[in-house]
């Protein structure tokens, strides 16, 4: 094949994943890079058509096949990066998530070394520690992202990601309104936005955001996602309501609600109606937002520094304070129904410090949503 052809066949590949034709974009460029064993380029086609199909696998594949070939191109391992980053988005299990974080650091550096003018490459850096848990670190590589592209809209969005994590959620939400200034139709920003509100308790707005976000393109599943997790959580308090007889028994209180829960949403009537109900309340709820909607937004510039993270972190005062619950609230609270006089003082202590501890566990709370991280169109285009 002439190089004219194969420019014409790489470019051809482009402009379908360009019209989100990924399935097509990659055949072509698995095609090409049969013919031309060694070039790159097909590669990290491939690699993004992978990434755009969801098979994160196969895409760290192709793009460790591109680095194999030219390991000094910086594209390839934001490519491996996106990869791991997208494959931590998908467990639930937080641990399993670090761990993909984690993996993700060290391409997400090596890009960043091989082209430190390239804002893409601290985006990919910030939220591979933000998933690492590396807070602080995270923290930095947002504010150069946004330092070196201060007009794109993913700039804002990551460091609005950056600054949630972290908890300073004024900085969030003006960083996400400020990356929809930018781009109104910027889905994951979109989306950011609503996960910000969520935090705040401003259940209404957030919820009328993932409504709006789903609009924006309904091919994408995080926002509906994220409305669809609410409506869970209020049937389930629906359902621990409806059940409270067996509150005398409330292990088989919270089982039984559990379980009706899921099973609510897992026939297929019921979830089919309710998924519909979900929709139409947050549709609602956006529009009452609207119409109440003062025109005031947070009073924080979006280039404000991010405060934090925190010293100790949440985790380990969820440790303390089970710890307190279990060896000393629990037991001076039972002792002072049998000898009030002695026990009272220490179990009213116990109490105020139990306080004092979950007051920053709900403070920092993480909303347990599908964030919208690195999406299909941001990995496509890296």
């Amino acid at each position: 094949m002439a190089p004219e052809d194969i420019a014409n066949q790489l470019h051809r590949a482009e402009t379908l994943i360009a019209v989100r034709r990924f399935a097509e974009a990659a055949a072509i460029a698995y095609e090409t890079a049969a013919i031309v064993p060694g070039d790159p380029r097909p590669c990290l086609i491939a690699a993004r058509a992978e990434l755009g199909l969801g098979n994160n696998k196969r895409a760290e594949e192709a793009a460790a096949a591109a680095i194999r070939y030219s390991p000094d191109l910086p594209v390839a391992h934001r490519l491996v990066a996106i990869a791991r980053i997208n494959s931590g988005f998908k467990e639930s299990v937080r641990f399993a998530r670090r761990q993909w974080g984690r993996s993700a650091v060290d391409p997400a550096k090596q890009a960043v070394a091989l082209d430190p003018e390239e804002a893409a490459g601290y985006w990919i850096l910030a939220q591979a520690t933000d998933m690492a848990g590396h807070l602080k670190a995270a923290k930095l590589a947002a504010d150069q992202g946004a330092r070196l592209a201060p007009f794109n809209a993913e700039s804002w969005r990551v460091r609005a990601q950056v600054a949630r994590s972290i908890g300073d959620l004024k900085v969030a939400e003006s960083c996400a309104r400020e990356a929809l200034r930018l781009d109104p139709q910027h889905y994951a920003a979109s989306n950011e936005l609503g996960l910000v509100l969520q935090r705040r308790g401003k259940t209404t707005k957030s919820l009328g955001q993932f409504a709006n976000t789903a609009a924006l393109d309904p091919t994408l599943g995080p926002a509906r996602m994220n409305m669809l997790r609410h409506s869970k959580q209020v049937t389930y308090m629906i359902i621990l309501v409806l059940l409270c007889p067996l509150a005398i028994l409330w292990p088989l209180w919270f089982a039984a609600s559990v379980g009706l829960n899921r099973l609510i949403w897992t026939w297929a009537p019921t979830r089919t109606f309710l998924e519909q109900r979900s929709y139409a309340r947050a549709q609602r709820r956006g529009q009452k937002a609207d119409s109440k909607a003062s025109g005031k937004t947070s009073t924080v510039p979006p280039g404000a520094p991010i405060k934090g993270p925190y010293f100790i972190s949440t985790q380990l005062i969820r440790v303390i304070l089970v710890i307190i619950v279990v060896f000393y609230l629990l037991p001076t609270t039972i002792l002072t129904f049998v000898n009030p006089s002695r026990f009272w003082g220490p179990a009213l202590g116990a109490w105020i410090v139990s306080a004092l501890l979950f007051w920053p566990i709900h403070h920092r709370r993480h909303t347990e949503g599908q964030e919208f991280g690195i999406n299909q169109q941001v990995a496509v285009s890296t």
